[in-house]
């Protein structure tokens, strides 16, 4: 299927979407007049009624007929406002659609990076390549792929991108992706529910990480039986008083006063439940749709089969469970009404509230976080498949039990495609390490961010931004950007130093360190510079690591006469009536030009230069 081909499918789901939308707006507007009209009814009719009941001489037919016909219109208020209600919903949840769905275009469109969730705030400056990578913030590759409106499905995905899996479980999540990428309805429906869950998803996570904890923990002695007793002896009292002509006496009193001594008994831990619980039984019930969803196809692959099972481990239903449980969320969300309150000293609702939270909690709570893992990370699947989806040139990498990474046609995948330039780079073999020198804005950094990006999409488990695209087994660190810090008294050399340590540092892991690193020590003087980098890039050829090395520094790329594993690239620019064009295509040796003076001048920086310089 090609981007176009994709392209119409959201656009054929938007007019779909659109026009459910606007047929639904129109019931909704029936709706409104409808309650008006029969809420209106219901108030004359009662009025009527009331004024009927005060005359002198009341006829009864009639007087009967305006209670009734009140009540009819009363019932009728109800129904339509319930229905009015589920219409509601329901053009609440195609807006998500359509949201959704807009989203979707936009990445294909290359019009993404104004898209929320960046993942900003899983950005850790400390990780081996997490900054320099651009891994999270506007731009970055995870608002590119990210497809999870819940912070747990953003958080796995914000997992797998900073810490590779083995190969094996890779291959596995391949194949998961490979079979969920077509299922963009079932993209979209699972984040409509993720979108009306995101504004409740810390509420719903407090209140999920307390249960799992143990809670509610309740006791009250015989509360069992005072639970049916009460009611009963309540329902007595309430015939022995209407029998006697609606007279208070101490049969309808006694179990009334008994009941309210026993809800301010547990008042407060009613009031402690029901500030963990209240509002989340929407948010609850979107996961209960979530699991309904995902019950739904039958899927072929391993790991989509092992999520399933774990999520039905013990024969377990985490939809049907999980609507239990919003049932009662929902119930505790009708506290403050009127109606609760007078049910409640009658029915003795609160206890009966707790102890079917308790009993829940007791079957479940130690279910309900297995089940939100493997969640999390089915929706992290849904978004790689939603990023093979909208990218269906991009191949799967393969894995190679060498020390390879081969790649044709390569290019940074958060560049947009008609401005994205390709190029063919292996390392392995017979190049170890490739040094990359180019004058300004020729390529160097971009190169090095698209080799490093695809790196951490294979990695991951995602397509990748190339024709061809092979690596083995290694542990990725980046040197590219260094930031000073005045709180911690870091200057920028310092901080290159501790960027570059780090590098090092990979060399200690069981895996073959794969380092790219960019204009190494520029924040000293040139021949310390050169001398030091010099004698890092040894170490590292002699350690076997493989990397890239982009440098304005010629010197360095004399180190490919002493070794010949080290092999010398360029990127260069040339002036067109004053105007200069890049090509950003990878050659082979140095570079031969430069472009220093050049821009200096184009923006307006005057240099002074004696004869012999010029």
């Amino acid at each position: 299927m090609s981007s176009d081909a994709v392209l119409q499918e959201y656009k054929k789901l938007q007019q779909e979407y659109e026009e459910q939308l606007s047929s639904l707006h129109k019931v909704a507007n029936k709706m409104v007049k409808i309650r008006a009209f029969t809420f209106l009814a219901f108030s004359a009719l009662l009025v009527w009624a009331i004024v009927l009941s005060r005359a002198e001489s009341v006829h009864y037919p009639i007087l009967f007929t305006a209670f009734f016909s009140s009540l009819f219109f009363l019932i009728s208020f109800v129904v339509f406002a319930t229905k009015h209600e589920k219409v509601k919903n329901q053009i609440s949840a195609l807006d998500k659609l359509l949201v959704y769905n807009d989203h979707g275009q936009k990445k294909l469109q290359d019009s993404w990076t104004d898209l929320p969730l960046d993942g900003s705030d899983f950005t850790d400056p400390q990780h081996d390549y997490c900054d320099d990578l651009d891994i999270f913030g506007q731009g970055s590759i995870f608002q590119l792929i990210n497809s999870c409106y819940t912070k747990d499905g953003q958080r796995q995905l914000a997992h797998w991108l900073l810490n590779p899996s083995d190969v094996s479980e890779l291959k596995l999540r391949q194949e998961a992706v490979k079979e969920l990428a077509p299922l963009l309805r079932f993209r979209h429906d699972i984040a409509k529910e993720e979108m009306l869950l995101q504004a409740k998803d810390d509420k719903v996570a407090s209140f999920i990480w307390w249960i799992k904890e143990g809670n509610p923990q309740f006791e009250l002695k015989g509360s069992t039986i005072l639970m049916w007793v009460l009611p009963l002896f309540s329902f007595v009292g309430f015939m022995i008083s209407f029998a006697s002509g609606w007279t208070f006496n101490l049969p309808l009193i006694l179990p009334l006063v008994i009941s309210w001594l026993v809800l301010r008994s547990i008042k407060i831990k009613v009031n402690e439940v029901y500030e963990k619980i209240d509002q989340v039984g929407g948010g609850i019930l979107a996961y209960h749709n979530i699991f309904k969803i995902i019950d739904t196809p039958e899927f072929s692959c391993k790991e989509l089969q092992r999520l399933r099972e774990e999520m039905q481990a013990g024969g377990e239903q985490p939809a049907q469970k999980l609507k239990e449980l919003a049932q009662i969320a929902m119930a505790f969300d009708n506290r403050h009404g009127m109606l609760y309150s007078a049910m409640n000293i009658i029915l003795l609702w609160d206890i009966r509230l707790l102890l079917r939270l308790q009993k829940w909690c007791g079957e479940t709570s130690q279910s309900i976080h297995r089940w939100l893992r493997s969640l999390s990370q089915m929706q992290a699947l849904n978004s790689l498949a939603a990023f093979s989806y909208i990218n269906p040139d991009y191949p799967f990498p393969q894995f190679d039990e060498q020390k390879i990474l081969r790649a044709t046609k390569l290019g940074h995948p958060c560049i947009a495609s008609s401005q994205r330039k390709t190029n063919d780079f292996h390392l392995g073999d017979d190049r170890q390490i490739a040094i990359v020198t180019g004058s300004n804005m020729s390529g160097k950094s971009t190169m090095l961010r698209s080799v490093g990006l695809n790196v951490v999409l294979a990695n991951t488990g995602s397509c990748v931004c190339a024709e061809e695209f092979t690596v083995g087994e290694f542990h990725l660190r980046t040197s590219m950007r260094a930031r000073d810090d005045l709180q911690k008294g870091f200057s920028y050399f310092y901080a290159e130093l501790h960027k570059l340590k780090q590098v090092i540092d990979g060399l200690s892991t069981d895996k073959t360190l794969l380092f790219l690193v960019d204009e190494m020590l520029s924040g000293t003087n040139s021949r310390e510079r050169t001398i030091a980098s010099m004698g890092i890039i040894k170490h590292l050829f002699h350690k076997e690591a493989l990397g890239v090395v982009a440098t304005h520094d010629l010197f360095l790329a004399s180190l490919a006469d002493e070794f010949p594993k080290i092999h010398n690239f360029h990127f260069t620019d040339k002036v067109v009536d004053n105007e200069m064009h890049f090509d950003y295509q990878l050659k082979d040796g140095p570079v031969k030009t430069s472009n220093a003076l050049f821009l200096m001048r184009k923006v307006g920086i005057e240099v002074e230069l004696d004869e012999e310089q010029t």
